[in-house]
C-alpha cells in the first residue's frame, strides 16, 4: 500500500512539474510583431465563435493566423478585437471596448496555451477557414483549458488587473509587467490598432 502510494505521488508532481514546463507566457509583443511583420493572405469573411452578432475576417500564411473581428458589417464598433493564432504564440486575443465616454478598456489574453494548441493545429495553416477556427474554440472551451489575462480595468475589481486561472504558468512575471504596460499607455495601445487596421484591410 506504502508503495502504490508512492508511486501515486510521485505521478502527481511529475504531471505537475511537467504542467509547469509547459504552460509557458510567451512575449506579447514578439507575438504583434510577427504578425505585423508577416506576409498574410486574406481568406473569408464568417462569423466566429464568440462574435455572435458581427462576421470576422481570416488572413492567413502557412505559420501564422490572423483574425480581424468586427469588420462586417462595416461600421463603428465600441469595440475592437484581434485575434493571433500560431503553433508559437498559442492563441492570442487583443480586444478593446468603449465601456463609457471616459474609459476604454484594453484587454491582452492567452486564450490558449501553445502546448494545447499544438495538438490541434496542422503543420501548415494557410488553408484554414473560420469553421475550423470554431472547431478549436468550441473545444478549448469544452475542455476548460487554462489561460492568462492582462487588462487595464478589471470589473472586478475595478482596477489593473493581470492573472491567470492556474498557478504553473512560466514567465508569468515578466509577461503580466510586458501586458500591464501595454494596456496602460494609450498611446501605445492606439498606434498598435491603427497598425493592425492598416495592415489587415479586407
Amino acid at each position: 500500500m506504502k508503495y502504490i502510494t508512492t508511486l501515486i505521488l510521485v505521478a502527481l508532481f511529475t504531471t505537475t512539474t511537467a504542467q509547469a514546463q509547459l504552460l509557458e507566457a510567451k512575449p506579447a509583443a514578439l507575438a504583434l510583431e510577427t504578425a505585423l511583420k508577416a506576409k498574410l493572405k486574406y481568406v473569408e469573411t464568417a462569423k466566429v465563435s464568440g462574435y455572435a452578432s458581427t462576421s470576422s475576417c481570416l488572413y492567413t500564411n502557412g505559420d501564422l493566423i490572423v483574425i480581424k473581428n468586427y469588420c462586417s458589417p462595416k461600421r463603428e464598433y465600441p469595440a475592437k478585437s484581434y485575434t493571433i493564432i500560431s503553433a508559437k504564440f498559442g492563441m492570442i486575443q487583443l480586444y478593446q471596448e468603449a465601456i463609457d465616454s471616459e474609459l476604454l478598456k484594453r484587454d491582452v489574453r492567452i486564450d490558449m496555451f501553445p502546448v494545447y494548441l499544438q495538438k490541434q493545429l496542422k503543420p501548415n495553416l494557410s488553408n484554414y477557414k473560420i469553421a475550423d477556427i470554431n472547431a478549436i474554440m468550441d473545444n478549448k472551451q469544452n475542455a476548460h483549458l487554462p489561460g492568462c489575462w492582462s487588462t487595464n480595468f478589471s470589473f472586478y475589481t475595478e482596477q489593473p488587473d493581470a492573472n491567470c486561472n492556474n498557478n504553473n504558468v512560466q514567465d508569468f512575471e515578466q509577461w503580466a509587467a510586458e501586458t500591464q504596460k501595454m494596456t496602460s499607455d494609450y498611446k501605445y495601445w492606439a498606434t498598435l490598432f491603427e497598425n493592425l487596421n492598416e495592415k489587415f484591410k479586407e
